[in-house]
Order: structure tokens, then sequence, then C-alpha cells
């Protein structure tokens, strides 16, 4: 691949990321709004609940994938690269793998609790 391609490959998988944050925190904005009463969780309702768990196992797994690896697409992206400079490559590595880890775990237990629901 010519340079040009694969710093526009990067940037597309870069913004993969974003993506999926975006949409999960919409959804969970859209969902939450048509229910206004009790916890903030049971708002969701189940269906919401396992589709916004869903997306965040989904952050989960590519954020460990971005740690793990540490492709140079994931790690010199704009948005890392302040945490990459600040904690140097295997520190950011490790932060990115226990944000997906902890990311896993929320949308685990927001699965289970809107399975449970159904």
């Amino acid at each position: 691949m010519e340079p040009t391609t694969k710093a526009t490959a990067g940037r597309l998988r870069g913004h993969l990321g974003t993506a999926c944050l975006t949409l999960s925190v919409a959804a969970s904005s859209a969902l939450a709004s048509q229910q206004p009463h009790g916890p903030r969780y049971e708002r969701l309702g189940p269906e919401g609940m396992i589709l916004l768990g869903g997306l965040l196992l989904a952050a989960g797994v590519f954020s460990i994938y971005g740690g793990v690896r540490a492709p140079d697409w994931f790690m010199n992206n704009r948005r890392a690269r302040p945490l990459v400079e600040a904690l140097g490559r295997t520190g950011a590595q490790a932060f990115y793998v226990l944000v997906g880890v902890f990311v896993i775990f929320v949308g685990a237990v927001l699965t289970l609790l809107g399975i449970n629901k159904l």
C-alpha cells in the first residue's frame, strides 16, 4: 500500500472505535428517554440493556485488541497520542487493556440484567 492509503485506512480504523462509542451513547440516550421513571438502568428496558451491553462488549474487545496488539493506527491516533506520550507505549497498552476489561464487565452486567428482565 502507498503511505497515503495506509494513513487513510488508519484514520478510518481509528474512527471505528469512536463510532462504536457514539452509537452506544446515542442508543442509551434514546432508549432512556422512552421510560422516565425508575433507576437509570431500568429506563432502558430489557431490550435496550441487552443492546447497550452488546455494544459495550464490542467496544471493550476493541480496546483490548488495541492494547494487546498495539497497531500503529491505534496508538498514533490523535486521541491516543497524549496518553502514549504521558504513559509511554507500554503504559498506554496496559491502560487500554484495563479499560477494555472494565467496559466488558459493565457490558456483561447490563446484558445479564436485560436477559433477566425478559
